[in-house]
């Protein structure tokens, strides 16, 4: 008996088993699929983006803990820009071929804020007049904005969180600036994406949106401050990753659509400067930063202004030391 008519049967009702596979990127959607993909990797850019558009791990503090108390807090509100694509004269194709089209980008303004917690784990050891190797655990949570405007339309929840660790390696001392590594993830709300219609060239039209979107950011950075009375000087760099799951789906007219999960990673590097000013016990710090260069996935379409390009941001906040003193 012949295997093969049977094993094609068993491998046809395996694949008709999973959900909509070979309907979206095949035969007459896949320039859809194409479009909706790079939408995908501009939405993940962006919301990653602005997770990680921070300076100092705690605001206006480069240094660990170390001696100076058990814990501290800080709360900021950030304004970064954000860039929605819009449809204006692009087509889909219908003729099971790829094409490229140039998406314009509204670009605007957007706030959030955060909450970030240091809590003390070790003092780390004395090197003369100062200390190495103190650890702290830092926490976070964050309320982010939707990326509306343009011809898409996130919604979700606002709230995610953080947790890291800081290690010190310095502590700063009349000569020395404090200096510290910090590493850190970040979980961001699950997002949805509805995007206006957009006509195919055989005068029907697609329907593209994000399902069921997950972003989970891994990153470093290194920082230094000084101390110069009230005043305190700041700065860092580092370098992210976002990890994001999206479903992304197209719904037609005129021909079957579909949907399928995919996955995308991208690499970010980050700069900021900052300057602080102690207040009795509260201490006011602004800090100035940018998101910019690394990899994102390559894409097929163009957009005005890259979800590549960099990101500037401002932070404003204030820093609390809790519970015990410094000793």
């Amino acid at each position: 008996m012949n295997a093969r008519p049977i094993a094609c049967a068993a491998l046809t009702l395996a694949l008709a088993g999973c959900d909509d596979y070979g309907l979206l990127c095949e035969g007459n959607l896949v320039d859809a699929c194409s479009k909706v993909r790079d939408l995908a990797t501009v939405v993940t850019v962006q919301l990653g983006d602005e997770a990680v558009a921070t300076g100092n791990a705690i605001i206006g503090q480069g240094g660990a803990l170390g001696n100076k108390g058990r814990m501290e807090a800080s709360f900021r509100a950030k304004v970064t820009s954000k860039g929605s694509p819009q449809f204006d004269n692009v087509t889909v194709r219908t003729d099971a071929t790829v094409g490229s089209s140039t998406f314009g980008v509204d670009t605007r303004p957007a706030t959030s804020f955060a909450g970030d917690f240091a809590l003390r784990v070790s003092r780390g050891d004395r090197v003369g007049d100062t200390r190495i190797a103190a650890l702290d655990l830092i926490g976070g949570f964050s309320v982010t904005p939707h990326l509306d405007g343009g011809s898409i339309e996130t919604n979700g929840s606002s709230f995610g969180v953080s947790l890291g660790a800081r290690l010190g390696i310095l502590q700063e001392t009349n000569s020395l600036p404090a200096v510290s590594l910090t590493g850190m993830f970040r979980t961001l709300p699950k997002f949805y994406a509805t995007m206006q219609s957009l006509p195919t060239d055989s005068g029907g039209s697609v329907t593209l949106s994000l399902n069921n979107g997950e972003i989970l950011t891994t990153g470093w950075r290194l920082a230094a401050s000084k101390q110069l009375g009230r005043f305190g000087i700041s700065g860092g760099l580092g370098r992210e990753t976002y990890d994001g799951t999206v479903q992304i789906a197209v719904d037609a007219s005129s021909i079957p659509g579909g949907s399928e999960t995919i996955n995308l990673t991208a690499r970010r590097n980050t700069a900021f400067v900052g300057g602080s000013l102690g207040m009795g016990r509260a201490t006011l710090a602004a800090e100035l930063g940018s998101v910019f260069g690394g990899k994102i996935p390559s894409l097929n379409n163009t957009f005005e202004e890259s979800p590549a390009a960099a990101r500037a941001y401002l932070t404003l906040g204030v820093r609390l030391p809790i519970g015990k003193q410094p000793e």
